[in-house]
């Protein structure tokens, strides 16, 4: 990776437009803006964010790369070129290792992630990882040993909707399971402006500072603690 010697910027309109365009028309061309760089700078591949692999992988000439939360995407490029020897000491800090999470996690290993705490944390349930089509998004299922659906979870590594309605959707997805099971949304980043609400029973949301508290709780026994590098 190189760094940029100015930060990135769009430009509207540039005098050079219409002659892109004509190229466009006439060739059937895409056509970039790249800047100029001061020198290229090895990044270690495991430092990248799961975010941005995911990201980097799809084979598109353009796209929008936004980093979750509330990080700023060029930030994080600038901080990968200065970090690249840092190592990752044990830590029992809250915030760091939902950090940690935030960065190795892709959304579907979330959901697996998200399955094993549930199983952890409730044992007298069996969770399982689904997802498809119609499934009105649910992303996991918890049963009893009679084999009857008890929970339905939905996961989302960043959380920008109401979870209430994505409850909602989940039961209205899943009728023919006879009473309304529990619900639980689970997400590591949520907005700040979640709205809360109290008139729907049986449902659950499982915030992020609870998924990280599930992760220390269970550290001894997740795997993905050696990863994170948890104090045990």
């Amino acid at each position: 990776m190189r760094e940029p010697s100015a930060k990135f910027e769009l430009v509207d309109d540039p005098p050079w437009l219409q002659e892109a365009l004509n190229i466009n028309n006439d060739w059937g061309l895409e056509f970039v803006q790249i800047w100029r760089v001061d020198e290229w700078r090895p990044i270690p591949y495991p430092l990248l964010p799961a975010w941005l692999i995911s990201a980097l992988s799809f084979r598109n000439l353009v796209q929008k790369i936004t980093a979750p939360g509330d990080q700023e995407t060029y930030k994080v490029g600038s901080d990968l070129m200065k970090q690249s020897s840092i190592r990752r000491e044990p830590t029992a800090d809250k915030q760091e290792i939902r950090n940690r999470l935030a960065h190795d996690l892709t959304p579907a290993a979330f959901e697996h992630f998200v399955v094993a705490l549930l199983q952890f944390e409730r044992p007298q349930l069996f969770w399982r990882h689904i997802g498809g089509t119609g499934d009105g998004g649910v992303d996991a299922i918890g049963y009893d040993d009679r084999w009857q659906i008890r929970a339905l979870v939905q996961c989302k590594l960043r959380l920008r909707e109401d979870p209430h309605r994505l409850a909602e959707t989940m039961r209205a997805a899943w009728p023919h399971i006879g009473d309304p099971p529990e619900t639980i949304v689970a997400s590591l980043l949520e907005d700040a402006n979640i709205p809360r609400r109290d008139d729907l029973t049986s449902f659950r949301f499982l915030s992020g500072t609870e998924i990280v508290d599930l992760t220390w709780a269970y550290r001894t026994k997740l795997p993905i603690a050696t990863t994170l590098r948890l104090a045990i």
